[in-house]
Parts: C-alpha cells; structure tokens; sequence
C-alpha cells in the first residue's frame, strides 16, 4: 500500500512538472553537445601547435652533412628519419622559421612559449645575442615561466649566456 502510494504521488508529480523536465533534459542535451564542439576545438587546437612546436624541434636536432660529403647508402638515408641539412646555416635558417611560425600561428599558449625558448636557443647558436635575450625575456614575462620553475630556471640560463655573448659578465651572474 505504501508503495503504490508513492508510485501514484511520483507519477502525479511527474505530470505537473513534466514541462520543467523537458527544459531541463533539452539544456542538458544543448549544454553537453556544446561542451562536445568546445572541447574538440580546443584538443584539436592543442594538437596541431603541438604538431608545429615538434616539426621545429625536428629541425632544430638536425643533423648537418655537408651534401658532397655525406656517404650513407639509401638504405642508410631511409633508416634515419632525421632532417639533414648542407649547412650549419640551413640548419639554423629552417629551426628559427618554423619556430617563429609557432609563435605566429599559437600567440600565448604553452607551445608558443616553449617555441621562443627554442628561438632563443638557435638565436644563441647563430650568436645573434639580442635577438636570444628577447626570445628569452618574453619566455621570462610568460605565464608559464611563472608556473614552471623549470622553464624560469632554462630562460634565465639562456639570458645569461647571450649577456655572456655581449662581454656583459656582471649581468651574466
């Protein structure tokens, strides 16, 4: 008997409220699906600066062989996936643009960040002292230099061998 009371008093509720049940079911279904499209826009987003930043650390590891000396067979070249450049130059040239790209494309995000600390290291190799101390300087005033002691740690690192590279000791310390 009690059962079939609350049975009845459920279903009688139900029927008074069934117009705020149906509101509420299509805002969940409308509320999920956008969560749904916001969601795989930002993954997708999060994939292709993460595709871009690794393109540009490939180039950055490259190896460089000059062309009239390099002797590896085509089973030797197929086997090494790496990039190989006839120049340190090259190198350098390919590294900077495909990071600066990142930058570019990905404004404020992390990839971003980590690509102008890239930027900052070829800036270095190519003893280019106040272009690396602006790569490291925004790499430095980032959110993530502020979360992430470790990347604090490698762009303070960074500024101190480019002010090295300008004779500037003191301020290298």
């Amino acid at each position: 008997d009690a059962l079939a009371r609350a049975g009845d008093a459920s279903f009688k509720w139900f029927r008074r409220n069934w117009n705020v049940i149906q509101w509420v079911i299509v805002a969940g279904i409308v509320g999920g699906a956008g969560f749904a499209v916001w969601s795989y826009t930002s993954e997708s987003s999060s994939e292709e600066a993460s595709d871009a930043l690794a393109e540009a650390i490939a180039a950055d590891q490259a190896v460089v062989i000059p062309t009239e000396e390099d002797k590896r067979t085509e089973q030797e070249r197929a086997r090494d996936p790496r990039k190989v450049y006839g120049t340190d130059t090259e190198k350098y040239d390919s590294a900077l643009a495909k990071y600066r790209e990142v930058v570019d494309a990905h404004g404020d995000t992390a990839a971003a960040t980590l690509a102008r600390m890239g930027e900052g290291g070829v800036l270095l190799d190519k003893r280019d002292w106040d272009g690396a101390l602006s790569a490291y300087g925004a790499v430095l005033e980032s959110p993530l230099a502020a979360a992430d002691e470790d990347i604090k740690a490698r762009a303070l690192e960074g500024k101190g061998f480019a002010l090295e590279g300008k004779k500037d000791l003191g301020g290298a310390l």
